[in-house]
């Protein structure tokens, strides 16, 4: 596969020339098919995961206020301006999740608060109680212990099944799985910050919860895909609309599929 910014002579970052494999004028190494390896990608977020600069101030403004714009400058070999993708969604993910469960501790009395026997959730979690034969304060206290490490873990594997999904989607374009990868952990850490700002918000707005997270990412989703994968709008609405169903549908296997996988292993 042959890719223009492998084979240029001059620097991703700033169009200057090359002295060997790095520019005189910014310090960025040469752009080879090695960083298009996924082993490329993590080993750059080694590199600087203990660094927190600037970077990251520029990153996450280009997250939040242009969709798309963070990736194409990453995929375009401009990195070295901004942090990692996984660096990026590793410490949203640490924060949000933090103030998650420092708002909510008892997610089990969250969900089983108000009794409904129409409630699927509330039904299960029930009758896996009670093949447990365990008390209700038992199982309490050990699902809201494994419920928090469940989350953090099962949104792992749905960042990976929607990466996939858009290898799939895009495969006539011949583009490197890692790029799809790194729109996808762009994508969710601006998921999670919605998540949060909608965690904050709700006791005082009712309903908000649900427009930041099912409507916001849908939205940011339209912008962001147009800005890496098309030019055009017309052909932007329907991979759009596909991915758009997929994350409300990968949405709630992450809510439910916590849910019941921390039950079962309680």
């Amino acid at each position: 596969m042959k890719d223009p910014i492998i084979e240029s002579d001059n620097c991703a970052n700033c169009g200057k020339g090359l002295i060997g494999k790095y520019c005189y004028n910014c310090g960025q190494k040469k752009v080879d098919m090695k960083d298009r390896s996924v082993r490329a990608f993590l080993t750059h977020f080694v590199e600087e995961l203990f660094t927190f600069d600037t970077r990251f101030y520029r990153s996450i403004i280009y997250l939040l206020f242009k969709p798309g714009l963070l990736t194409h400058e990453y995929i375009s070999g401009r990195f070295i301006s901004y942090i990692s993708p996984l660096k990026m969604y590793l410490f949203t993910s640490l924060v949000s999740f933090f103030i998650m469960i420092n708002m909510d501790p008892d997610m089990y009395k969250g969900i089983m608060d108000e009794r409904d026997e129409d409630n699927i959730l509330q039904t299960g979690i029930i009758s896996i109680m009670n093949d447990k034969n365990m008390s209700e304060e038992q199982f309490q206290e050990k699902f809201n212990e494994i419920t928090g490490s469940s989350i953090a873990f099962n949104l792992f594997f749905i960042i990976i099944f929607f990466s996939i999904l858009l290898k799939l989607i895009y495969i006539a374009k011949n583009i490197f799985y890692v790029e799809h990868l790194i729109f996808t952990f762009h994508f969710f850490t601006f998921v999670l910050i919605c998540y949060t700002l909608s965690s904050l918000i709700e006791p005082f707005s009712t309903g908000i919860f649900y427009f930041f997270f099912f409507i916001v990412p849908c939205i940011y989703l339209l912008f962001a895909i147009k800005k890496v994968y098309h030019r055009n709008w017309l052909s932007v609405l329907p991979a759009a609309f596909i991915l758009s169903v997929s994350y409300w549908f990968l949405s709630l296997v992450w809510v439910v599929g916590t849910v019941f996988i921390a039950a079962l292993r309680v």
